[in-house]
């Protein structure tokens, strides 16, 4: 029997950073901006989820995967 999930729990998904410098940029305030790659399935399930990820802070943990 299949697990089912919690639609409402956390997000997780596999990702890397984007290629070349434009992975990390700072704006005179001195925060900064990441982008990820992310295969277009899990973009998919945020999109789903996206009115209640706005105006909010989240928990980020970075693991790197080696084969």
């Amino acid at each position: 029997m299949a697990k089912r999930t919690d639609p409402n729990g956390p997000i997780a998904f596999v990702a890397a950073l984007a290629d070349g410098r434009t992975c990390l940029a700072f704006d005179r305030e001195g925060e900064a901006r990441l982008t990820l790659i992310l295969p277009q399935a899990e973009a998919a399930k945020l999109v789903g989820r996206l009115p209640e990820l706005m105006d909010v802070s989240f928990a980020v943990v970075f693991k790197p995967l080696r084969g």
